[in-house]
């Protein structure tokens, strides 16, 4: 279906599409055999804007007891903001009926295993890191080799990927509650993330759209991102480039090719500041016009990056092989 807001004040018209597609989609949720796909998308605010907690409200979860539909997984997929207060009051209901119950529940097994599995791949632990929540302390818990570390306190790229990896692993628990660890390659869906790199290490960059794919092989990422790292990370990625007048533009595969490369080639950028770029080339220049030339080229190149800059250094080395090389 759709809807159109017809003015500001906010009236609406709704357009229901063909009756066969309801009729399907129907039949999928209403078969406990069928599998789910996952829809979500994950935009850019979506570390600091969270939503209030429609899910936790509509799916009652005062009552730790009771059985959750699972369309509660498709609840608030596109919305702005992730639910953080929904997926925490989720958590805590699987693990108090988990304790009612003496013995685990399979959604929530699978939701825990597939958020370690994840963050295994992405700190490359000879063991898979471990995320619960802790009546005692009253907050989620993350343990992995380094210790135990409340999930408040962790930095703020290791709390981006994790609520990232936590809703979608939610919403495939949720819609899926049958499916087993071992079945999760059976669950298809599209998952939309505005700048995947938001507050990332660099060496994060190189490894989430990997860890994505295998903990979620069959689910389609589409991403955006400025990040070289990121594209050069994509072995079987779909590059498309959008200017500032909307036109799009299909790229070549970045795979393995240089971040430099990459920011001039795929960005269109540089990969250094334009005025440290053009002393340099100045003093190239200066080089083939004579060492008095390449003396204050180079005199202008230090005061701009300091003597014990790498670039000054390699600069200086160039000009004092060049005179040396001259008187022989």
């Amino acid at each position: 279906m759709s809807r159109e807001r017809k003015n500001e004040s906010g009236q609406s018209k709704t357009t229901t599409q063909p009756r066969e597609f309801s009729k399907r989609a129907l039949h999928c949720i209403n078969d406990p055999t069928s599998i789910l796909p996952i829809f979500s998308f994950q935009d850019v605010s979506r570390t600091w804007n969270q939503k209030r907690s429609d899910f936790a409200k509509k799916a009652k979860l005062k009552d730790a007891g009771q059985h959750l539909d699972r369309r509660c997984g498709y609840m608030g997929c596109l919305d702005v903001g992730t639910d953080v207060s929904g997926i925490l009051k989720w958590i805590i209901s699987m693990d108090y009926m988990e304790y009612k119950r003496k013995q685990p529940i399979g959604e929530y097994q699978c939701f825990k295993q597939l958020v370690n599995r994840f963050m295994g791949e992405m700190v490359l632990l000879s063991s898979s890191p471990n995320l619960y929540y802790s009546p005692q302390f009253g907050a989620l818990i993350y343990e992995d080799v380094s210790g135990t570390h409340l999930f408040s306190q962790l930095s703020a790229g290791y709390q981006s990927v994790l609520w990232l990896v936590m809703e979608l692993a939610y919403r495939i628990c949720s819609l899926n509650p049958n499916i087993d660890i071992q079945e999760i390659e059976k669950v298809p869906g599209i998952v939309l993330i505005d700048e995947i790199d938001m507050h990332l290490h660099p060496k994060w960059q190189w490894k989430i759209v990997d860890a994505l794919q295998k903990t979620f092989p069959s689910v389609q990422f589409i991403a955006a991102t400025h990040s070289p790292m990121i594209i050069s990370s994509c072995k079987n990625a779909n590059i498309i480039a959008f200017n500032e007048d909307g036109e799009i533009k299909y790229l070549p595969s970045g795979y393995g090719i240089s971040v430099n490369d990459i920011l001039e080639l795929r960005l269109g950028s540089i990969d250094q500041p334009s005025n440290v770029a053009a002393l340099v080339n100045s003093f190239e220049q200066a080089m083939d016009e004579g060492n008095e030339q390449a003396r204050r080229a180079l005199s202008t190149l230090s005061q701009e990056l300091g003597e014990d800059h790498p670039i000054t250094k390699s600069a200086k080395n160039e000009l004092d092989l060049d005179i040396l090389l001259g008187d022989i």
